[in-house]
């Protein structure tokens, strides 16, 4: 048994046996558990640097996100009203241009329940009942592609985390999916709010807007039984670079793992 191969069926196991105590883990570096500014890093080394950043959703910001692409135009959507000063702070500090707003299908009025944690704010209901839903507010709705300057500069992100409307979003950005080469959108695997879209759902969209799945980024587990709640899914369009590469190995590669095998 090779020695790397060794470490990870019997060394790894006993150390995270006594990691787990503490709820942490070691994994190797290969293990697909990247982090927005990790992925960012990784496209970078294949000579994808953005030069526009689309966050829909912000709360409180994606700070690994945006640190990870300085230098890049920073788009930033988020409805709930008490993040103004948030975006604004953005604005100053990072050049951003910002939006109060919801994005939606079309422009106009959404009703928005607003949580308490910030983050899980929606427009729809959850299912546990209005405890959780917050306090209701009317905000403004625009279409994405009614409020990004066009042309885009590129490479562009968009990334979209709203709780929900994740595919009201990307209807209202039709008018400028054929100028993204990324999209990260949050898919929950459980329908937490009424009418929300599954993960499912989301992937047969995506493919059928022409993105097939790149990449699966940070997720978490639902407290009701640990079970996988969300992740973020990495999606580029069929003909992009990143996917021109059908293989598996490159030929220096395939002389290193027949040499070692």
């Amino acid at each position: 048994m090779r020695f790397k191969e060794y470490v990870r069926t019997r060394i790894l196991p006993l150390i995270n046996g006594v990691l787990g105590v503490a709820a942490l883990k070691l994994v190797p570096a290969s293990t697909p558990n990247r982090d927005f500014d990790g992925f960012v890093a990784h496209l970078g080394k294949l000579g994808h640097t953005f030069k526009t950043v689309i966050d829909v959703g912000v709360a409180h910001g994606t700070p690994g996100l945006y640190n990870s692409t300085r230098g890049a135009q920073l788009y930033l959507v988020e409805p709930v009203p008490a993040c103004a000063p948030i975006l604004a702070e953005y604005a100053r500090t990072l050049g951003a241009r910002t939006f109060n707003v919801a994005a939606g299908a079309e422009d106009g009025v959404l009703r928005f329940n607003v949580h308490s944690d910030i983050s899980g704010s929606s427009a729809f209901d959850q299912w546990e009942g209005a405890r959780l839903d917050g306090e209701t507010v009317e905000v403004p709705m625009r279409r994405l592609d009614s409020i990004i300057e066009q042309p885009i500069a590129r490479p562009c992100l968009l990334k979209v985390d709203t709780q929900g409307a994740e595919l009201m979003v990307l209807e209202g950005a039709s008018g400028i999916l054929d100028q993204i080469d990324v999209i990260i959108v949050e898919c929950s695997f459980h329908q937490f709010r009424h009418g929300a879209p599954e993960f499912n759902e989301i992937v047969i969209r995506m493919n059928e807007l022409g993105f097939a799945c790149y990449e699966t980024l940070e997720g978490h587990y639902r407290a009701l039984d640990n079970a996988l709640a969300q992740v973020d899914l990495v999606f580029v369009p069929f003909d992009s670079p990143l996917r021109r590469d059908k293989g598996y190995f490159s030929q220096q590669q395939i002389d290193s793992y027949l040499k070692a095998s």
